[in-house]
C-alpha cells in the first residue's frame, strides 16, 4: 500500500488507496462477467454431432 495509516494492530487505507480499490475491484467484475459472457456462447456454439 502507498500511505497507509497505521494504528495498533489495525491498518487503514488512505482515501486514494480506497478510491483505487474500488476501481479494480469494479474492473474484475467486469472481466468475470464478460469471462461469463464467452462462455455461455461459446457452450451455445459447441452443441452437435461429432
Amino acid at each position: 500500500m502507498l500511505n497507509d495509516i497505521r494504528e495498533r494492530r489495525r491498518m487503514y487505507l488512505t482515501k486514494a488507496e480506497s478510491a483505487y480499490e474500488a476501481k479494480v475491484r469494479h474492473i474484475l467484475s467486469e472481466l468475470e462477467q464478460a469471462n461469463q459472457l464467452v462462455a455461455t456462447i461459446n457452450n451455445d456454439d459447441l452443441t452437435g454431432i461429432i
